[in-house]
């Protein structure tokens, strides 16, 4: 009986090992009918962000802004600083506001350039005019080499405190410096849209920064999404004396996603229309003989590879008018690369001399290529045809 019973128990993890084994396949089986089953993932709902900001007592080193721009890897995206010319005249618009004082350019004296303080008197029509006062004689000098700011007189007490004031603002960032550069950031390397005319409000789409051959200097971080550099810049801006950088999520089907969806459309028909006119223009060239630079063509393809990559960025947003744009403005780039290609071999054969042969070539693929350049661009209309400039603009809110 002992020996049955631990026979018996022997055999059952065998059996169990078994039963386990058998259903394994049922098991994986069933994983792989709730995965087909299983509903597809919905897109995110947020097309993009908007932002704007304030930049109150926006004042600092520009070391520590490059150290706070670091932090949040943006180091490479560092404004450049201020010329000396431009801080003296920051420093004159200050005296002019705290003290009535104008500093006027007063001509120049070798490599120095001279300004002189005048104050604002009551005339005799009691008309505000700005008169030289004697006490303040003295000029400022600013080397234009150099950017070096001296004193023609050093006991001028008004140019003591200019001269003062611009050694304090020398290597220093401010309010005006700061906004350039967010336009800069914005508007150029994120692609985004002004909401208004007037005001610094914007839309950003909801996509990773890519490389760019139209951006001189990008120091964006390719593959880094726009939010993360949005949210490290409002970490930068919002680290600066009283500044705010504001920054909320735009959902697909919004009234913002809708205002953003018109004003992206305007910004992408302006550029189309001034894309075509161009090409417009270059074909007209071609089909009256003339010689086109390969250079000019080729300076246009980046500006329609740039309009297409804007248009994509746009995608989630663009009704069907932005489609045939985005694909229209596809075709177009397509023609320019062509067309610069085979008109540098136009105008190699054109300009070789003595060469008869040589000039009936050119001449026969110049026609050549205007005939494909005119049929590439008329199939580029008709994908999608230029809003005129006038119904563009009344299309604003």
């Amino acid at each position: 009986m002992a020996a049955k019973a631990s026979e018996k128990a022997k055999a059952k993890p065998k059996e169990t090992a078994q039963k386990s084994k058998a259903s394994a396949p049922k098991v994986a089986k069933k994983r792989a009918t709730s995965a087909a089953t299983a509903k597809p993932e919905e897109p995110s709902p947020v097309v993009g962000y908007m932002c704007w900001w304030d930049l109150y007592h926006c004042f600092g080193r520009l070391e520590e802004l490059k150290s706070a721009l670091e932090a949040v890897g943006l180091g490479d995206a560092m404004p450049p600083p201020l010329s000396a010319g431009q801080v003296l005249h920051q420093v004159f618009s200050r005296k002019k506001h705290n003290l009535g004082v104008e500093f006027k350019a007063a001509g120049t004296n070798g490599d120095w350039k001279i300004y002189r303080p005048v104050r604002f008197v009551r005339g005799s029509d009691d008309q505000n005019m700005l008169s030289v006062d004697p006490s303040v004689m003295a000029g400022i000098g600013l080397h234009k080499g150099t950017g070096e700011v001296k004193l023609q007189d050093e006991t001028c007490e008004i140019g003591q405190a200019v001269l003062a004031e611009y050694k304090a603002l020398e290597g220093c960032f401010l309010g005006r410096q700061v906004g350039q550069f967010l336009k800069q950031v914005l508007e150029v390397q994120l692609r985004a849209s002004k909401l208004r005319r007037k005001g610094a409000f914007y839309f950003v789409p909801d996509h990773e920064v890519q490389k760019d051959k139209g951006i001189v200097r990008s120091g964006l971080p390719v593959g880094a999404s726009s939010h993360k550099i949005l949210t490290g810049i409002q970490t930068v801006v919002q680290g600066i004396g009283d500044c705010e950088f504001y920054l909320e999520r735009v959902l697909r089907g919004s009234d913002t996603a809708r205002a953003a969806a018109r004003s992206s459309m305007r910004t992408l028909d302006s550029e189309y229309r001034d894309l075509l006119a161009d090409v417009e223009s270059f074909v007209t060239q071609l089909e009256a003989g003339d010689l086109v630079n390969p250079r000019a063509f080729a300076a246009r393809v980046d500006s329609a590879r740039g309009l297409r990559r804007r248009a994509d960025m746009y995608k989630e947003l663009l009704d069907e008018r932005g489609l045939r744009l985005q694909a229209a403005s596809g075709i177009v780039a397509d023609l320019l690369s062509r067309t610069a290609t085979a008109a540098t071999d136009v105008r190699a054969l054109s300009k070789a001399s003595g060469s008869e042969q040589a000039s009936a070539l050119a001449g026969e693929l110049r026609g050549k290529l205007a005939s494909e350049a005119r049929e590439s661009l008329k199939q580029a209309l008709e994908t999608c045809e230029p809003l005129e400039a006038q119904e563009d603009e009344d299309q604003e809110d």
